[in-house]
């Protein structure tokens, strides 16, 4: 994912914006594209009292979404508008998350040694879902994967990618909580031999989770730290371990 990379005190921090932000749209812009894919095909004159986007703007933020390529033109007794396809977008923000990943890959790597302790901050909860999601499906795990998920909501939407490294031979556990609404989610994982334990929920405050005991993430509902420190993925694993401890198979 594109953002704005803040360093400081060898903490690097991940300022998010909004999907369509990163593809370089404004605040109006954004607006009216969402807007204009809930309507379809409409006059510039709608989208704005749709939008409640000033009529006097309308038209400019209209040639600045055709510019770029984000709402086409259809020509009739007054000229309307169409939003371009969200398969587009999701192609463009594959894109960017791509070359963010090629792009981090290669600072790393440049940096060597000097930077071994880097540390991701991202606030925000759409983000967090985002970022997650995007986490676990280009995650490459080659010996474990370690995940504590409380009600597996999140780690759900990524069970096609878990699924794949436990057939890799990857050692896939998983921790939740022993709610009722978590068993359905839990079937996936369970039904293809993914080792899973329920805990009480009150011990699963936080989510997290820790990739080949090289890297490790922990998110709440207001923030996520990703990192390869040392100290911190082997504090994450070393929580994890006494949490499976304690834990049952069955709920």
């Amino acid at each position: 994912m594109v953002t704005n990379l803040i360093k400081e005190r060898s903490v690097l921090t991940i300022v998010s914006d909004t999907p369509l932000k990163i593809l370089g749209l404004t605040d109006y812009e954004e607006k009216a594209y969402l807007t204009l894919a809930r309507l379809g095909v409409c006059r510039a004159s709608e989208l704005a009292k749709e939008s409640q986007i000033p009529r006097q703007k309308i038209y400019e933020i209209l040639e600045n979404l055709n510019n770029k390529g984000f709402v086409n033109t259809v020509q009739d007794k007054v000229t309307l508008y169409s939003p371009i396809n969200p398969i587009f977008i999701e192609k463009l923000l594959m894109d960017k998350f791509e070359n963010a990943k090629t792009f981090l890959a290669s600072l790393h790597e440049t940096a060597g040694a000097k930077h071994k302790d880097n540390i991701w901050i991202i606030r925000g909860k759409s983000r967090i879902n985002s970022m997650l999601y995007q986490f676990t499906k280009a995650l490459k795990a080659e010996k474990s994967l370690y995940i504590i998920a409380n009600n597996l909501s999140l780690v759900s939407r990524a069970s096609r990618e878990i699924v794949k490294l436990k057939k890799k031979s990857v050692d896939v556990k998983i921790i939740a909580n022993n709610e009722p609404q978590t068993r359905s989610r839990a079937e996936v994982f369970t039904k293809n031999n993914i080792d899973m334990k329920f805990i009480d929920s009150k011990h699963l405050k936080a989510r997290a989770g820790v990739y080949d005991d090289k890297s490790a993430i922990v998110w709440d509902e207001e923030s996520m730290i990703f990192s390869d420190s040392e100290f911190f993925v082997n504090f994450i694993r070393d929580h994890f371990k006494l949490l499976w401890s304690v834990g049952k198979k069955e709920l």
